[in-house]
């Protein structure tokens, strides 16, 4: 199981657009969502991102669970193809979940 997050920010190509706009273009996301759950990606929730220390510079992020690599790299071609990253500056990070030990193992044994 991969988890992908996504951070974004609004850019100026997004606040041109009329509401309505903006409102055709989100409406096109719901069924794409639901198509992705058959392609092994589940949304696990969408935020916006709150004052804490060391705070990435995004405004909203996105949490996804994908069964498997694969499933991820749809999920980015989803993305990039619905036309996303012409109206959102955006940075995703995806891996599989471990253990803090093996990650911080990791850690002392990189060179």
């Amino acid at each position: 199981m991969h988890t992908f997050i996504e951070l974004w920010n609004i850019k100026d190509s997004w606040r041109a657009l009329s509401e309505s706009d903006r409102a055709a273009f989100m409406e096109k996301l719901g069924p794409a969502i639901a198509q992705l759950a058959e392609q092994g990606v589940t949304c696990k929730g969408f935020g916006f991102a709150e004052e804490v220390d060391h705070r990435a510079p995004f405004d909203f992020f996105s949490v996804w669970d994908c069964t498997e690599r694969k499933a991820a790299e749809k999920f980015e071609q989803a993305v990039a193809a619905s036309g996303w990253y012409d109206y959102f500056e955006h940075k995703n990070v995806c891996g599989v979940l471990q253990s803090p030990e093996v990650i911080l193992k990791q850690h002392i044994e990189l060179t």
